[in-house]
């Protein structure tokens, strides 16, 4: 049975809350300056692991083990809601990072076959749900949505390009490797259904919670932004 290390978790926990902290919260709002420094750094746990790691038009991030082989799916989302809840969101990823390494760590990146996911805007703050309907093929235009407004009056289309053009080559903030592209509609069988789990004490069986999504190796390659 694959452990889990229970101090890492929580530094991974504390990693991301010291990331737009606010008192005893903290405040990542969809693609704000925070939300995008919380989704670099996962970006970057990622990439440290051996996994495939990118951001997609929407910044949503996927990192994907090495192989073809079917891998499991899990994951939450970094944004929350204004001065929110610490764990929120934040559980679900951290828990999805925290399996991912203990596997690598104990069998390999190639035979990890788990996939960590965060969605972009799944609590709303210009369309519900934004990250994980866009993977699974329900939103793929995004123009659709460029006048969806958040409560500060921010606009997904401008907020998309200031937020993810900081995420491009010489920005400072990350090394994308090329320009988004549009999703393609994933196929029925790659629908990411939305299951609830808890978590176990490893990471050979756990099974996280707060609000995951889980599938197989089939589910589609998500556009990345490098």
């Amino acid at each position: 049975m694959i452990e889990i290390n229970p101090a890492r978790l929580l530094a991974t926990l504390e990693a991301l809350r010291n990331i737009g902290r606010c008192g005893t919260g903290v405040h990542r709002p969809a693609l704000t300056p925070a939300d995008l420094e919380g989704r670099l750094w996962l970006r970057e746990c990622l990439v440290k692991l051996g996994f495939d790691a990118r951001l997609d038009r929407f910044g949503t991030v996927l990192g994907r083990a090495p192989g073809d082989a079917p891998a499991i799916l899990i994951g939450s989302h970094t944004d929350t809601v204004p001065q929110g809840g610490w764990l929120d969101g934040a559980l679900g990823v951290a828990y999805a990072l925290e399996i991912a390494t203990a596997r690598v760590e104990a069998l390999g990146a190639p035979a990890a076959r788990v996939d960590v996911v965060s969605f972009q805007d799944e609590e709303g703050t210009f369309v519900p749900l934004l990250g994980s309907r866009a993977f699974i093929g329900e939103i793929t235009a995004a123009e659709s949505f460029a006048d969806a407004e958040a409560i500060d009056g921010r606009r997904l289309g401008d907020a998309l390009a200031v937020e993810l053009i900081r995420a491009r080559p010489g920005a400072g903030v990350g090394a994308p490797r090329r320009a988004p592209v549009p999703a393609p509609r994933p196929p029925p069988h790659a629908r990411v259904p939305r299951s609830a789990y808890r978590a176990g004490p490893s990471a050979g069986g756990a099974k996280p919670s707060s609000r995951h999504r889980h599938g197989d190796r089939r589910h589609p390659p998500i556009p990345c932004c490098h």
